[in-house]
């Protein structure tokens, strides 16, 4: 496996904006620092899962069960 190459994917992916930099700013505009700060800890949780379990190749596992249309996109 190339970490370097996986790092530098990773990398780029999360400097890339999305629609969580859409949502995290108005939602601490209306909640406060205490919510978006509470919500930003979860969207990086998130993604920290998520970017474990890619890297231990085990993203695929959760969508096994995935009803059929679904899993003929992975196909």
């Amino acid at each position: 496996m190339d970490i370097g190459g996986f790092a530098l994917a990773v990398l780029l992916i999360e400097l890339t904006p999305g629609p969580n930099m859409a949502w995290l700013p108005g939602l601490a505009a209306t909640e406060g620092r205490r919510g978006g700060l509470a919500a930003v800890a979860g969207v990086a949780l998130g993604l920290l899962a998520t970017g474990i379990l890619a890297a231990l190749g085990q993203i695929g596992y959760p969508t096994r069960g995935a009803p059929r249309p679904f899993g003929a996109c992975l196909r």
